[in-house]
C-alpha cells in the first residue's frame, strides 16, 4: 500500500470546504495551541464548522483564534482555557525514562486528558451521533526503547477508541495515525528531523474526511493518515471487516 506524505485527491479538503460541509456543527479541538491541533482546527473552520478551541493557558487559545481570523475572518469561534489532566508538580529528571512521575505524566496527558474530554461530550454526541477523532501514533504498535510512557499511553488511548463504539454504538471513534510531522514534541524527541518528513496538511485533510462520514468502517479501527485510502478500501476494507483487523488483539499465524 502506498504512503502518502502530503495532501493526495482522495482526502483534498477542497470540496468539503468549498461546500462549507460543516456549516452548523460544532468541534471542539483539544490541543489547539500549536502543531496538528492549531491545523485541524483551522482546516475545520475553513469547512464552515463552529470551533472550540482548548488549550492550556488563554494566551494561547487567544493566538490561536487571532491566526485562524486571519484566514478565516467569518469564523466562529469559542475558547476554553482549559488543563485537561492535572499534572504532578516534579524537579526535572535526568532521565525521562528514570523519573516515574514524569512516566505517569504522560499517561496523565495522552489517556487521562482525553478520557475527561470524551466523558462529558458523550452526552451531547450520542443526541447528535457525532465523531470521536483522537490522535494516536503508530508508536502505540511498536516498542520503542526508552519511549514506553508514550508507546503505552497511545496503545491504552488506541484501545479506548474501539471501546467507545462498542459502549456507546450512536458515537464514532477513529484512532488515528497524524503521520511523522516535525511538530515542537518532534523536535524535542531527540530523532533526526529528517525522519519527521510528512505534512500537517495532510493530517488535517484525512481528519476531515473522517469527520464527514467517507470511511465510517473505520469506526472502532486504528488508522494512518499516510496510508492511501483509496487503496486501503480497494484492497483491505473487506478483510478488515470480515477479520476484524485493525484492533488491538494477540495474533498468531496459521
Amino acid at each position: 500500500m502506498s504512503k502518502e506524505s502530503s495532501v493526495y485527491p482522495a482526502v483534498d479538503p477542497s470540496q468539503l470546504i468549498s461546500n462549507q460541509a460543516f456549516q452548523g456543527k460544532r468541534v471542539i479541538v483539544t490541543g489547539a495551541s500549536r502543531g496538528i491541533g492549531e491545523d485541524v482546527a483551522f482546516t475545520f473552520a475553513r469547512a464552515g464548522a463552529s470551533i472550540v478551541l482548548v488549550a492550556r493557558t488563554e494566551s494561547q487559545v487567544d493566538a490561536v483564534e487571532s491566526r485562524i481570523l486571519e484566514q478565516v475572518p467569518n469564523a466562529q469561534i469559542l475558547k476554553a482555557a482549559v488543563v485537561v489532566m492535572d499534572p504532578a508538580k516534579v524537579e526535572v529528571a535526568v532521565t525521562r525514562a528514570a523519573d516515574p512521575y514524569d512516566w505517569w505524566n504522560t499517561l496523565e496527558i495522552n489517556l487521562r486528558g482525553v478520557f475527561n474530554v470524551v466523558r462529558y461530550a458523550l452526552p451531547h454526541l450520542e443526541k447528535s451521533h457525532g465523531r470521536i477523532i483522537a490522535i494516536t501514533s503508530i508508536s502505540s504498535q511498536l516498542r520503542v526503547p526508552f519511549a514506553s510512557d508514550y508507546c503505552v499511553s497511545k496503545h491504552a488511548l488506541t484501545r479506548f477508541m474501539e471501546f467507545v463504539p462498542i459502549e456507546h454504538p450512536k458515537v464514532l471513534a477513529f484512532p488515528v495515525h497524524p503521520g511523522a510531522i516535525l511538530t515542537e514534541l518532534s523536535k524535542a524527541s531527540g530523532y533526526p528531523a529528517e525522519l519527521f518528513n510528512d505534512t500537517v496538511g495532510l493530517a488535517s485533510a484525512y481528519i476531515l474526511h473522517l469527520a464527514a462520514g467517507n470511511a465510517d468502517w473505520l469506526n472502532g479501527r486504528y488508522s494512518s493518515a499516510c496510508w492511501d485510502i483509496t487503496e486501503l478500501e480497494r484492497d483491505w476494507k473487506e478483510q478488515a471487516l470480515e477479520k476484524g483487523a485493525l484492533v488491538n488483539k494477540l495474533y498468531l499465524p496459521q
